[in-house]
C-alpha cells in the first residue's frame, strides 16, 4: 500500500514523486500584457480616460491541464476589463486549440480592451496581446509535469457587497496544482468588481487581484491565477470592511492580502480531486441586441466583430460546462449577477452533489445577464445600460440547462 504524504512547510505543500502516477499533468505560467503610457483606459465611460503612468505590470497567466487522454484545458487569467470573441476567434486557430477559456479580471484600471468606454480600442496594442497569449499557450504547454489536483474553498466574510440585492456569492473557491516539488499553480476564484482605484485613476494597475496573485504566489509558490466570478448587480468591495475607507492603492492591497488570507487559512483544507478524464460541453447562446449604445459601437467599429459573432442583430457567444467527476466549472461569458447563477447552480445539482465554480466574463464580455423577469426594475436602470436586452438572462439559462441535460 502506498501512503499519501503532505507536508506544508512555509506556506508550500510537497507529495512524494512515487504518489503522482501521471493521470493527470500540468503547467503554468504568465507574460506581461502591460500597456504603453497614453493608452485608453477602460472600465468607466469616459470620454477620453488615458493612462498618465504604470503603477504595476497586468499579466496573463495560463495554467493547462491534461488528463491521460492527452486532451488538454487550457485557462487563462487576464488583467482587462474583458475580453472579445473577436480576439479568442484568432486566438484559438492561431493556437490550433479549441479548450482555451480566457477569463477577464474585469479590472477597470487596464486599457479599454472592448471599445465602448472612450476612444476605442488601441488595436496595435490588441494585437500584441493574442500573440503574447498565443506565446503563452505554447511555453505553457511545453513544460508540464505530473500533478495532483486540489479544490478547496473559503468564506469571504464581509470582503464584498451586492449594492442592489441580498443575493451575494461568498464563497473563494481555489484550485491547486501541485507537482513533486511544490505547487504549480493556484487558481482563486471569487465575485467581486475590481474597482479599488475608482474612476479617477489614471495609473495602470491590476487592482485588487494583482495583490491577491502576488500574496498567493509568495506564500505558496508557483503561478497564480485570479478569476472573478458571479459579480454582476453590483457586487463590489464592502467599504466598512476595510481600514482603508478611500478608494487607492491601500485598499486595493488590504482587499487582495485579505483574500489570499481567506485562502492561506483553509489551505490545508483541500481534498482531492481524481478523474480519468475531464468533459468540456459547449454551446453557442444566440442574444438578440437590443441596447442601442451597443449597436452604435458595432456599426462604427468600435467593437470589432466577424459574422459568427454578431450578424442580423443577433450577438453569438458561448457558454461552457467544464467537469472533473464531482467538481464542475461553469463559463459565463459576462457580468451574471448572483441570483440567477445560484439559480443555475440549483438547476446542475439536480442531477447529483457537486462543487460548482462560476468563471465570469469568460471567452465574452456581453454585459450585465439579469434575470429576465427582473429586468425592468428600476433598480437595475445601470445595469440594463450595460446589457445586450432583457432575453439575455433566459438564453443564458436556457443554453446550461441544455449542456448539463443527461
Amino acid at each position: 500500500m502506498r501512503f499519501l504524504v503532505i507536508l506544508f512547510l512555509s506556506g508550500c505543500c510537497f507529495i512524494g514523486q512515487e504518489e503522482i502516477d501521471g493521470y493527470l499533468r500540468a503547467g503554468a505560467a504568465s507574460i506581461s500584457i502591460t500597456p504603453p503610457v497614453g493608452i485608453p483606459m477602460g472600465g468607466y465611460l469616459h470620454k477620453d480616460r488615458r493612462a498618465l503612468g504604470i503603477h504595476d505590470d497586468l499579466y496573463a497567466r495560463c495554467l493547462i491541464l491534461e488528463p491521460k487522454s492527452g486532451k488538454r484545458l487550457a485557462i487563462i487569467s487576464i488583467d482587462l476589463v474583458g475580453f472579445l470573441p473577436y480576439d479568442l476567434i484568432q486566438i484559438r486557430k492561431e493556437a490550433e486549440e479549441e479548450n482555451i477559456f480566457i477569463c477577464s479580471t474585469h479590472n477597470h484600471s487596464g486599457p479599454d480592451s472592448l471599445g465602448i468606454f472612450g476612444v476605442g480600442r488601441d488595436e496595435n496594442y490588441m494585437s500584441e496581446v493574442r500573440q503574447k497569449i498565443v506565446e503563452l499557450l505554447k511555453a505553457t504547454a511545453k513544460n508540464l509535469e505530473p500533478v495532483r489536483l486540489y479544490f478547496g474553498k473559503a468564506d469571504s466574510g464581509e470582503i464584498s457587497i451586492n449594492w442592489k440585492s441580498t443575493e451575494l456569492d461568498r464563497d473563494i473557491n481555489f484550485l491547486t496544482a501541485v507537482g513533486k516539488m511544490g505547487t504549480i499553480a493556484t487558481l482563486v476564484n471569487f465575485a467581486c468588481h475590481p474597482e479599488a482605484l475608482g474612476k479617477n485613476n489614471r495609473l495602470i494597475t491590476a487592482d485588487f487581484p494583482g495583490y491577491v496573485v502576488k500574496e498567493i504566489e509568495k506564500r505558496f509558490g508557483g503561478v497564480a491565477l485570479y478569476v472573478n466570478g458571479a459579480l454582476g448587480g453590483m457586487v463590489s468591495i464592502h467599504p466598512e470592511t476595510f481600514l482603508a475607507k478611500e478608494k487607492g492603492f491601500e485598499r486595493a492591497e488590504e482587499v487582495g492580502d485579505l483574500i489570499a488570507l481567506r485562502v492561506k487559512n483553509k489551505f490545508s483544507c483541500q481534498r482531492l480531486i481524481t478523474f480519468n478524464d475531464f468533459a468540456i460541453k459547449k454551446a453557442v447562446v444566440a442574444i438578440p441586441l437590443q441596447n442601442e449604445f451597443f449597436q452604435k459601437a458595432i456599426a462604427t467599429k468600435l467593437i470589432p466583430t466577424f459574422s459568427e459573432t454578431y450578424a442580423n442583430g443577433i450577438i453569438n457567444t458561448e457558454v461552457s460546462v467544464i467537469r472533473f467527476a464531482d467538481l464542475v466549472i461553469l463559463m459565463v461569458p459576462g457580468e451574471i449577477t448572483p441570483g440567477l447563477a445560484k439559480k443555475i447552480k440549483q438547476m446542475l445539482r439536480r442531477g447529483g452533489r457537486a462543487e460548482i465554480m462560476i468563471f465570469g466574463l469568460a471567452n465574452d464580455e456581453i454585459g450585465y445577464i439579469l434575470p429576465t423577469e427582473d429586468f425592468d426594475l428600476p433598480k437595475y436602470k445601470q445595469e440594463r445600460a450595460k446589457s445586450l436586452g432583457p432575453e439575455t438572462g433566459r438564453r443564458i439559462y436556457t443554453a446550461f440547462q441544455a449542456l448539463v441535460e443527461p
